[in-house]
């Protein structure tokens, strides 16, 4: 899948910055403020390395190099980066929630969990793992 073809649109990329430290580039027509349900994927040369979803728009996927939270993937980000390669952001913007059987479903918490499941991405590992029971 080209996220690039499927209402994915670039907002972003990590790349190196001085001393080799990770340096977030925002597209310019991005507001980082704006808060946005959306579905967001980390790439490298065109393969997902992360999907995610926020209800707090551009900031969720542009602030991972400072994520002291999600080490996997700031973990992955930094490697990438280190090895003189770029993580591209891309996004998808999900605004009204649909109906179905008189209930409001909020479609892109699901859709994060499609495209998990179908990409299997390699960043995403917490979330592949089997659940297992007590």
């Amino acid at each position: 899948m080209k996220f690039q073809q499927s209402n994915f649109y670039y907002v972003g990329k990590y790349t190196r910055g001085d001393g080799f430290k990770v340096k977030q580039i925002t597209d310019p027509s991005i507001k980082k403020s704006d808060k946005l349900n959306l579905v967001y994927t980390l790439l490298i040369d065109g393969k997902c390395m992360y999907v995610g979803k926020t209800v707090q728009g551009y900031s969720r996927p542009l602030n991972y190099h400072k994520n002291e939270v999600m080490k996997d993937v700031k973990a992955g980000i930094e490697k990438a980066v280190a090895d003189g390669k770029e993580v591209d952001v891309y996004v998808r913007t999900f605004t009204e929630p649909i109906e179905y059987e008189d209930l409001k479903l909020e479609i892109f918490l699901s859709y994060e969990m499609a495209l998990i499941s179908k990409y299997k991405p390699k960043w995403n590992n917490q979330m592949l793992r089997p659940i297992s029971s007590p």
